[in-house]
């Protein structure tokens, strides 16, 4: 197992308890593994047998501008913006607006710690309002960025993260106490990163 896994049963069949001994078998093997856990299952034998660090989501600081390494920047940016498009169920013209004011904060940094998404916020916020259908185009990425904000915002707004040394280790992500929306909010951004 490479790159994907999916496991399908029934409740109580077992599939959380494959995934706990495939997860032994992989760690026992040196292999990295990263684990989004939405359910809450119980992973401190493996974090104990493994050291392996595990993260409340509450507590991840994640600049989903700042693209993973040996990505150029715009691929990230036009990939990013895909990923932000579905997410926030953007159409064409809105998404198109989005990556405009993603590139403008691109365009503008000029130093080594990257732009995050308030500073796309603010772009939008302190552009002029435009005009007809454009301006609702403005309005709509506006409003679904204020969603990511209003559910996210510390997770997302951060200038600096950690997820460069994350990707060097195996870790867990305890999504358990996180609403379907949160949940949604980071697994996008963060499998296009894994994946990217």
């Amino acid at each position: 197992i490479t790159r994907h896994v999916a496991i399908a049963g029934t409740t109580g069949q077992g599939k959380t308890v494959f995934l706990l001994n495939l997860i032994n078998a992989l760690l026992e093997a040196n292999r990295k593994v990263i684990c989004f856990d939405v359910k809450g299952t119980d992973f401190d034998g493996l974090v104990a047998k493994f050291g392996i660090l595990k993260i409340h989501y509450s507590e991840l600081m994640f600049n989903i501008l700042r693209p993973p390494k040996n990505i150029p920047i715009e691929a990230w940016k036009r990939r990013l913006t895909m990923v932000l498009a579905e997410m926030l169920g953007l159409l064409l013209a809105s998404t198109g607006q989005l990556y405009k004011y993603i590139d403008r904060v691109f365009q503008k940094w000029s130093d080594k710690i990257y732009p995050c998404l308030k500073e796309v916020l603010d772009e939008v916020r302190g552009d002029p309002k435009l005009s007809g259908k454009s301006g609702n185009y403005q309005d709509t990425v506006g409003n679904r960025i204020d969603t990511i904000t209003d559910n996210l915002g510390q997770q997302f707004f951060c200038r600096t993260d950690f997820m460069e040394e994350l990707m060097n280790q195996s870790w867990i992500l305890d999504l358990s106490d996180a609403t379907p929306v949160e949940q949604d909010m980071l697994l996008g951004p963060l499998l296009a990163y894994i994946y990217e």
